[in-house]
């Protein structure tokens, strides 16, 4: 008997008590759909005789789950192909979040750059307002920030806490200092403010912080990236901002 209740498929790893934000809901292991698994598999075989025998390609589970969003979930780049040949939404939401999301939270970077050369818009956001450009720097994955950037991603984008990919870079708590400073240089690299402060943002809202991976009483309320890199000691950061117009 399979267990009641929602599983988490993935989620970004978290060092304090925050919200989760979550990808696929539900039994992972039989989503109670034959297209979400078929497309959780990578059964191209499977696809092709539901599409040809009029399953939808937008067909989402009562999770929200899509076929598309589980196919990036778990980097079935050839499944993603097969359901956006036959109409599948590029940016449609699955819960919370855009296929391009999917597949940048769970790193699967071919699918997230297959899905970037098919106008996957990356200034589409999630429930709380992150773009994938806030993700991949969260996450400290330079290499898709840098992707995303050449893409068109806003690299100011304020997500609803007032929190730019600059300051996500900084204040994540689970990647590398080395990921860390990489992230960051591209973003200066490409122009993004050493200066910018989420000080309105958070007053207007109240100062809650509601991301996954932040901590949940932050002292960098309204600081800049200068600020809040040398309170956590990135010194090597600072006096990379400061080279670039950071005080």
């Amino acid at each position: 008997m399979k267990p009641i209740g929602i599983l988490i498929a993935c989620v970004v790893i978290v060092l304090v008590a925050v919200p989760l934000m979550f990808l696929a809901r539900g039994d992972l292991n039989d989503f109670q759909n034959p297209m979400l698994n078929a497309a959780r598999d990578g059964d191209i075989a499977e696809i092709e005789r539901l599409l040809a025998n009029g399953s939808a390609p937008n067909n989402a589970d009562a999770y929200h789950n899509t076929p598309l969003s589980i196919a990036a979930q778990f980097g079935q780049t050839e499944a993603a192909k097969l359901l956006l040949n036959h109409g599948a939404s590029i940016n449609g939401m699955s819960g919370q979040i855009t296929p391009l999301q999917c597949a940048i939270y769970s790193g699967h970077h071919d699918t997230a750059t297959y899905l970037l050369a098919e106008n996957a818009d990356p200034n589409v956001t999630d429930d709380y307002g992150m773009s994938s450009l806030s993700i991949a720097a969260h996450k400290g994955d330079s290499k898709m920030v840098e992707a995303l950037l050449n893409a068109g991603a806003n690299i100011e984008h304020a997500d609803n806490d007032g929190w730019r990919p600059l300051h996500s870079a900084l204040r994540a708590t689970a990647i590398s200092d080395a990921d860390r400073l990489a992230t960051v240089k591209v973003l200066l690299e490409y122009g993004a403010d050493p200066n910018a402060s989420n000080l309105g943002e958070r007053e207007r809202d109240g100062g809650h912080d509601s991301h996954v991976g932040y901590r949940t009483t932050n002292p960098n309320v309204g600081n800049t990236p200068v600020a809040i890199a040398r309170s956590n000691g990135f010194d090597e950061i600072v006096t990379e901002l400061i080279a670039n117009g950071g005080s």
